[in-house]
């Protein structure tokens, strides 16, 4: 796919917002991170692009820069109302309501306030209230963190990127590095870390799809999807952020935006996990033996190995003290649904 051209439009407050479209059918607005973004280095990484490439096969593609970040105006005024202001003017591109995939905590008081335009939204790896994270608010401590340092830079994008070709991390430090100054990121970071979005979380009535990486903490994707009424949470093995990783979330954000039926997390209530001492996992795979899936049916749900589903369900065995499926089915029916 060639790399589409980079156009521009303009918020309600002046500035020029930076935006590329692909593909074709339904609407659909993407967006990474507010010191994350740079739509062109995106599309000139055959690694960093894929996702957009998948989603475009389905749908017409709106990937924008953030004020401040990639090709859109910097050294603008920024702050919730602001970042409001962009996705607006976004959204102003087309009629009638989108989906939504996009991460980054100005995007649930959007969803929150623009209901009516929206038509699934799918969130990635996100803190409800960052602050509250001990790791997060260790590492705001931390000066080179949001420094843009280039030394730190390779080392969190190795992180960050988990099991990716070296060509693609590479791409996504030359990002990390372009996409914004050192001065805005500086301000940014400490900025959405103490947003508590909880009010905005309980606002929201649209179907949403919580995506969060297991390496991330499975229980901060829980406590997000917990707060929005009628979200699933899909958990997904790995520390990656939307790039595959050990598992590529995107088939499964596509099923959910087309209206397929998610059979892995979705199956899990939020606060069954970690019941009965079992991981995350672990209870996602006991939701399907309930359920009379056979360990190659789970395999294929979770998009795992046979030989990783029979260790699961002997792991489970082990930890519940039981011998058979059955009892391990049981046991879920009367302490997993209810909780």
């Amino acid at each position: 796919m060639d790399v589409p051209p980079v156009q521009f439009t303009r918020t309600s407050d002046g500035v020029s917002i930076a935006y590329t479209v692909a593909g074709s059918g339904p609407p659909l607005v993407y967006c990474w991170g507010t010191t994350s973004s740079h739509t062109e280095l995106f599309w000139r990484s055959p690694g960093l692009r894929a996702p957009l490439e998948q989603m475009s096969a389905h749908f017409t593609v709106y990937q924008f820069d953030w004020r401040n970040t990639g090709s859109s105006t910097r050294g603008v005024p920024f702050g919730r109302d602001e970042w409001i202001r962009d996705l607006e003017a976004v959204f102003s591109l087309f009629d009638g309501p989108a989906n939504i995939v996009a991460g980054g905590p100005p995007v649930a008081p959007y969803v929150a306030h623009h209901q009516e335009r929206i038509r699934r939204w799918v969130t990635f790896n996100q803190h409800r209230w960052p602050e509250r994270i001990p790791a997060v608010r260790a590492a705001a401590q931390i000066p080179s963190l949001f420094s843009l340092d280039a030394a730190w830079v390779r080392l969190n994008a190795r992180r960050l990127a988990g099991e990716v070709p070296e060509a693609t991390l590479r791409d996504y430090q030359e990002l990390t590095l372009s996409c914004c100054d050192r001065g805005y990121s500086a301000q940014v970071q400490p900025m959405i870390s103490s947003w508590d979005i909880t009010p905005y979380l309980e606002r929201i009535a649209v179907p949403t799809l919580v995506v969060h990486r297991r390496g991330l903490g499975a229980e901060i994707g829980a406590d997000y999807a917990a707060h929005i009424a009628g979200a699933q949470l899909y958990l997904v093995e790995g520390s990656s952020w939307l790039m595959p990783g050990e598992e590529d979330p995107v088939p499964a954000i596509l099923a959910f935006l087309t209206g397929e039926e998610l059979v892995p997390s979705a199956a899990v209530p939020t606060g069954a996990l970690g019941l009965g001492g079992l991981s995350p996992r672990e209870c996602e795979v006991l939701a399907l033996i309930a359920a009379g899936k056979t360990n190659p049916e789970i395999a294929h749900a979770l998009t795992i190995t046979t030989a990783t589903a029979s260790k699961h369900v002997h792991n489970i065995l082990e930890k519940l003290g039981m011998s058979r499926r059955s009892e391990a089915a049981a046991w879920w029916a009367s302490n997993g649904k209810g909780h």
